[in-house]
C-alpha cells in the first residue's frame, strides 16, 4: 500500500513540474527600448578602433513570427523618452518596442536594433530571456558622427515591470520587460 502512495506521489510530482515547465514557456513579455545619446563628449580612450571588424551576434528579424510589433499606445517609456528629450546632456535616438514568447536562451532569438539619426548610427542585437530568472543582452555598436564607435556589450538579470538601466559614456538604454501573460 505504501509503495502505491509513493508512486502516487511521485506521479503527481512530475505532473506538477511538468505543468509548471510549460506554464513557463508559454509566458509573453512586451520587451520596450529607449536608446539615447550623451551630449557630452565621450572621452577619446573610451572609442573602438575604426579600422577593427566587429562581428555582432546572429539575430532573427522581426517578420519571422517570434517577434511582434508592440501596440504604440501599450508603450510604457514614453514618459522617460520625453524627459530625455527636454534634458540638456541627451538626446534620444530610438523608442522601440516588441512582444516575444518567454523561451530558454538557447531558443531565444536576437533582436536586430538599427537606428540612424542625424549623423549617428547604433546596431546590434537584443536578445530576452528566461533561464530561472529573466535576462537581458545587449550588444550595441554606437556609431558618431564624428567617426569614433563604441561598443556597449552586457548581459544581465532583471525583473519584469521595472526600468533597467544600461550605460556607456557615449550612449545608454532604458529597457523594460514587462509580463504580459502566463
Amino acid at each position: 500500500m505504501q509503495a502505491l502512495h509513493r508512486k502516487i506521489l511521485i506521479g503527481f510530482a512530475v505532473l506538477a513540474f511538468t505543468l509548471a515547465a510549460g506554464a513557463q514557456s508559454t509566458r509573453t513579455y512586451q520587451v520596450e527600448l529607449v536608446i539615447f545619446k550623451n551630449l557630452e563628449t565621450p572621452p577619446v580612450g573610451e572609442a573602438l578602433d575604426p579600422e577593427a571588424f566587429i562581428e555582432l551576434p546572429e539575430s532573427e528579424p522581426i517578420v519571422s513570427g517570434i517577434f511582434q510589433p508592440a501596440p504604440s499606445g501599450a508603450l510604457i517609456l514614453t514618459e522617460t523618452a520625453n524627459r530625455l528629450d527636454r534634458a540638456s546632456g541627451f538626446r534620444p535616438l530610438a523608442h522601440d518596442a516588441w512582444i516575444q514568447p518567454g523561451l530558454a536562451r538557447e531558443e531565444a532569438p536576437a533582436r536586430n536594433i538599427i537606428v540612424t539619426d542625424g549623423g549617428v548610427t547604433v546596431r546590434g542585437t537584443a536578445r530576452v530571456y528566461l533561464s530561472r530568472y529573466l535576462h537581458v543582452e545587449l550588444d550595441l555598436i554606437f556609431e558618431g558622427s564624428d567617426g569614433l564607435r563604441y561598443r556597449l556589450a552586457e548581459r544581465r538579470r532583471v525583473r519584469s515591470n521595472e526600468n533597467h538601466y544600461f550605460d556607456h559614456p557615449a550612449f545608454g538604454v532604458i529597457a523594460r520587460i514587462t509580463r504580459l501573460s502566463d
